[in-house]
């Protein structure tokens, strides 16, 4: 038989450096983004491509152990010829894959959803139809058997060995705040010298959040506090590198947690993710006041606008997990509680009518820490940071609550008569830790204080909150 030769066209980069942590499949590797670097010689071949959402990838498996023909897939036991298999260890090392296509740039397509090891080699892209490339009365085969722990490794939260919380911005701001096994503190001087700047604070909240299982890491941003020019002052301060970023999550469409998006879009790698619910897009809204009168809310996001300074919106109203499943985003919290209402002022205009808002757009993140729990994460938590937490439970699985954070929004004469039902739902958790921020308001962080003396951790601009498995933390 003729011997066939291919000349590779390009080069597909991942943040995976070896085949060991790359997930299984592309189903494993939902939020995972990787650039295809192609030749600048086939470079006219792409016209045309970025109308299509889904590209398949095909490559050498250029790692790959030696060639054999039978292979016990990963989700099984038992050896299989590899032709029933999808093993890279096969008599022609080909793979395939795929991929969400999210950009092309000159000769270079930024993808999303890759399982692919960093540096592998490129042999063609086709573009996925799935009129053409799906089927009906599908068999599996060996694998019926496992179709459900197929559908677990795709959809479920997993646990991370390391979580790290660096607040870029809330309300208060504290450069004599010291240390303890759960936070660090931003450091007031450096090489014996004390900084002529200085972090701040505006009424709004941004979190910069890192993950890590083994060597893997992701970080992504939730939330970018009030003013245009809070947070890239703060993130600059720190010493932190906008392009760092994978992901940008909204909790919400309130311009206290959206100011600074532009221009940290701006300064991030392109193209970059932005999740949010679609309700978040809703306008206008109003704040009603007792004279009759009502407050605007100003329209913070415009898909246009955050797509040309180069964010990538993925709109959802339902969980959805970023980073190799390491992190959840709520999507809309289930409201079961008698006494968390949301903000019963707030409005919204549909159709020429005005309606009460509900706020469905409001969504927090979660995490899972080995051996520890469930961490969450809120915005301004406008269903009640004690259904947020309850809903979290129930769709991760977790059993214990490690760490709450974030906003609770508890401020003011309409929130303080729920303060007490909120502390007491939140003890029966029983969390390790409880870092109250932004709209939780002075009144309520002092009653946490007190209700929490162990586990409380007073928040300021600066603070990075750290949860590991190895740790007491």
């Amino acid at each position: 038989m003729q011997e066939i030769r291919y000349r590779p066209i390009g080069v597909i980069r991942t943040p995976f450096s070896s085949p060991e942590g790359v997930p299984i499949q592309p189903a494993a590797a939902k939020g995972i983004l990787g650039r295809v670097e192609t030749d600048p010689a086939v470079v006219d071949g792409l016209q045309d491509l970025d109308g299509f959402s889904h590209v398949i990838l095909i490559y050498h498996f250029n790692r790959a152990k030696p060639a054999s023909l039978r292979a016990k897939p990963y989700m099984d036991s038992v050896e299989r010829g590899v032709f029933a298999t999808r093993s890279p260890s096969r008599p022609n090392a080909i793979g395939i894959s795929v991929v969400r296509l999210l950009a092309i740039e000159k000769n270079v397509l930024f993808v999303e959803n890759v399982d692919i090891v960093d540096g592998t080699p490129l042999l063609d892209i086709k573009p996925y139809v799935p009129q053409f490339d799906g089927a009906d009365d599908v068999r599996i085969g060996w694998e019926r058997v496992d179709r459900r722990r197929v559908r677990t490794m795709s959809e479920r939260l997993r646990e991370v060995d390391h979580i790290e919380v660096l607040t870029l911005m809330d309300n208060y701001v504290d450069v004599l705040l010291g240390n303890t096994r759960v936070v660090r503190r931003a450091n007031l001087s450096a090489n014996g010298e004390i900084s002529r700047d200085t972090l701040v604070g505006e009424h709004g909240l941004s979190l910069l959040v890192t993950v890590r299982e083994g060597r893997r890491a992701h970080t992504v941003l939730f939330d970018t506090g009030y003013s245009a020019i809070g947070v890239p002052h703060n993130m600059e301060h720190l010493g932190l590198n906008p392009e760092d970023i994978e992901a940008i999550v909204l909790s919400h469409g309130h311009m206290d947690h959206l100011g600074s998006l532009h221009a940290v879009l701006e300064k991030s790698r392109k193209p970059m993710p932005v999740l949010v619910h679609p309700g978040a897009f809703d306008s206008p809204r109003y704040l009603t006041r007792k004279d009759g009168g009502k407050d605007r809310f100003p329209r913070m996001l415009d898909r246009e606008e955050i797509e040309r300074r180069g964010g990538q919106i993925r709109e959802t109203a339902t969980p959805a997990l970023l980073c190799e499943g390491m992190i959840m985003a709520s999507g809309e919290v289930e409201r079961t509680t008698p006494f968390e209402k949301g903000m019963p002022h707030a409005v919204v205009e549909k159709n020429g009518t005005l309606e009460k808002d509900p706020i469905p757009d409001d969504q927090a993140l979660y995490l899972l820490l080995k051996g520890k729990g469930l961490v969450v994460i809120g915005g301004c938590s406008h269903a009640g940071i004690v259904n947020t937490v309850r809903y979290g439970k129930k769709i991760t699985g977790a059993q214990r609550v490690h760490a709450v954070l974030g906003g609770f929004h508890l401020a003011g004469p309409l929130f303080e008569p729920i303060l007490e039902d909120t502390v007491d739902c939140l003890k029966a958790e029983a969390p390790d830790v409880v870092v109250p921020m932004h709209c939780t308001g002075w009144k309520a962080i002092q009653r946490f204080s007190l209700a929490f003396p162990s586990a409380f951790v007073l928040n300021s601009v600066g603070s990075t909150y750290t949860f590991s498995d190895l740790s007491g933390a």
